[in-house]
């Protein structure tokens, strides 16, 4: 069983990284189809989250050469990797993978839970909302984000078993959390 290949830890980082859910799931199906341990090539996995952590975050390239094994094309790879996310959606990543690793040890269907860490770590950036993940645009206080919505008819869903009323208000249930005057 031992180490798992390079490729194929790269490969779920890949994923990661590009958001690709189902690739991610081929590259799980190839390390099982190889016959790879699942909780070691989950390690593997976290191991090189961390790498690019490590990268995301340390300036120089000799400084994260003393702090992450590898040849210097692992390196520039890693430090190109590694700007693609925010040290925050890596940290993230990361913690998915760790905490897969420990659910390995006692799961009667590792396979799962592999794949449910998979699938949850291709869609972190997906699931952020793009101005707050978005640390180039300007901060907004939230009565400058009240105002810049003031005007904008609130959207609703239905009232369940309600039907309509002679009301001018719109029907249902505010969605955001606006105030209406």
């Amino acid at each position: 069983l031992g180490a798992v290949p390079h490729e194929l830890v790269r490969a779920m980082a890949a994923a990661v990284l590009d958001q690709q859910s189902a690739a991610a799931l081929r590259t799980i199906a190839e390390v099982l189809d190889q016959g790879h341990d699942v909780r070691t090539y989950c390690g593997g996995v976290g191991e090189y989250i961390r790498n690019l952590l490590v990268a995301a975050v340390v300036p120089s390239v000799g400084e994260v050469k003393g702090l992450v094994e590898g040849s210097d094309e692992d390196i520039r790879l890693l430090k190109n990797d590694a700007m693609r996310v925010t040290p925050e959606q890596l940290q993230e990543a990361l913690r998915v993978f760790v905490q897969a690793e420990d659910a390995l040890r006692a799961s009667a269907h590792p396979r799962f839970v592999l794949e449910a860490a998979a699938v949850r770590a291709t869609r972190l950036v997906a699931a952020r909302d793009p101005v707050v993940a978005d640390t180039s645009a300007p901060k907004r206080r939230p009565d400058e984000m009240a105002r810049a919505s003031f005007g904008r008819e609130a959207q609703t869903r239905p009232i369940p078993g309600k039907t309509g009323t002679s009301s001018a208000e719109p029907q249902g249930i505010p969605i955001s959390n606006e105030k209406r005057t």
